[in-house]
C-alpha cells in the first residue's frame, strides 16, 4: 500500500520526504526499500561496539557508510547583502570551519534551503550562520543544533530528509531526540552481547554434540570390527571343518 509522508515543522525537528530530491509530491511504496542498503543487524552492532564514546570524532563513526541527501530550512529574514550558512560538526558540514560552511539558497517567504549528504544513522550537531555584508559572522544563539538521521533501510532509496528549523536555536524536543538515539544505540550493543552470549553456548553445544557424535561413531566402528573378526573367524573354522570331512 502506497504512504505518503508529509510532516510539517510540527512533527519535529525532521522528516522525510519519500521521492527524489525536489520531487516533493514522489509516492513511496515498500519495493522502494533496496535490501542492498541494508547491512547485517550483527555487523551494524559490531561497529558501534568498536566506537569509544570519549573519542573526538565518535559522533562521526555513529553513522553508516550510505549517505542520505538532508535538506536543511530556517525562516530567516536576511538584509541586502547577507546570506546563511549552515556549519557543524560532521566533515560534510565543514567541521566547524566556517571556510568550509554549506552555503543556504533563499526562497519565497524568507526560508532558506541547503542540501548536505551525510551519514545516515548518525547523530549530527550544527548550527546556521549569517555572512554580514562587512564580511562578518553572525552566529546563531543558543545551544549548538542536533540533528539524529535514520538508519539507511528505515527510509526509501533517493529521499530526502528534511530538517526544519527556526533560528532560535536548539529546542527540548531535539535534546530528547539525542538521549532516545543514545537510549537506541545502547540497546543495540546490549543486544549484540546477548546474541553474541547466545552464540557461544550455541557453538558449544554443537561442539559437544560433534564429540558425542564422533565416539558413538568411534564405538560403532570397533563393533563393526570385531564383528568382522568373529565373521572371519565362524567362516574359517567352517571351510576347516569342510576340509576335514
Amino acid at each position: 500500500r502506497a504512504a505518503r509522508c508529509q510532516a510539517g515543522p510540527e512533527a519535529g525537528p525532521g522528516h522525510v520526504e519519500y521521492g527524489a530530491p525536489g520531487a516533493s509530491d514522489a509516492i513511496a511504496t515498500r519495493s522502494d526499500l533496496a535490501a542492498e542498503r541494508n547491512p547485517s543487524s550483527m555487523r551494524r552492532a559490531r561497529e558501534i561496539l568498536a566506537i569509544d564514546p570519549t573519542a573526538e570524532n565518535a559522533l562521526d563513526l555513529v553513522g553508516t557508510k550510505v549517505n542520505m541527501t538532508c535538506r536543511f530550512s530556517v525562516h530567516y529574514e536576511t538584509k541586502l547583502g547577507e546570506d546563511l550558512f549552515v556549519i557543524g560538526s560532521h566533515e560534510k558540514l565543514g567541521a566547524w570551519r566556517m571556510e568550509s560552511a554549506t552555503p543556504m539558497t533563499w526562497t519565497e517567504g524568507g526560508m532558506w534551503q541547503g542540501d548536505v549528504d551525510l551519514p545516515a544513522g548518525g547523530v549530527f550537531f550544527y548550527k546556521y550562520v549569517v555572512k554580514q555584508a562587512d564580511g562578518t559572522h553572525r552566529w546563531q544563539d543558543g545551544a549548538n543544533n542536533l540533528l539524529a538521521l535514520p538508519e539507511p533501510w528505515d527510509v526509501p532509496n533517493d529521499s530526502v530528509f528534511v530538517v526544519d528549523d527556526q533560528f532560535g536555536g536548539l529546542t527540548k524536543e531535539a535534546q530528547n531526540q539525542l538521549a532516545v538515539k543514545l537510549i537506541m544505540t545502547e540497546k543495540e550493543k546490549v543486544g549484540l552481547k546477548v546474541q553474541a552470549n547466545k552464540a557461544k553456548e550455541m557453538t558449544k553445544a554443537a561442539l559437544q554434540e560433534l564429540l558425542l557424535a564422533r565416539e558413538e561413531l568411534r564405538e560403532a566402528h570397533e563393533k563393526l570390527a570385531m564383528y568382522e573378526q568373529n565373521a572371519d573367524a565362524v567362516f574359517s573354522r567352517a571351510a576347516n571343518d569342510a576340509k576335514q570331512r
